[in-house]
């Protein structure tokens, strides 16, 4: 294992935490308490939903 492969690898481990990191700020407006026709009893707060969400990943 010499050098080149180490880099190799490196640069591929860190590619998916690039991807993480990105994020899609746009589902916080679009599942928007406020947004919705129902709210039930069991309605969360979009933002931490999706926090939750990704937690559990």
């Amino acid at each position: 294992m010499g050098k080149a492969y180490d880099e190799v690898h490196a640069q591929v481990k860190a590619s998916p935490e690039r991807w993480v990191a990105s994020g899609n700020r746009d589902l916080v407006q679009k599942y928007n308490l406020k947004k919705r026709k129902y709210i039930g009893n069991t309605s969360m707060d979009a933002e931490l939903s999706l926090i939750m969400a990704n937690q559990a990943l």
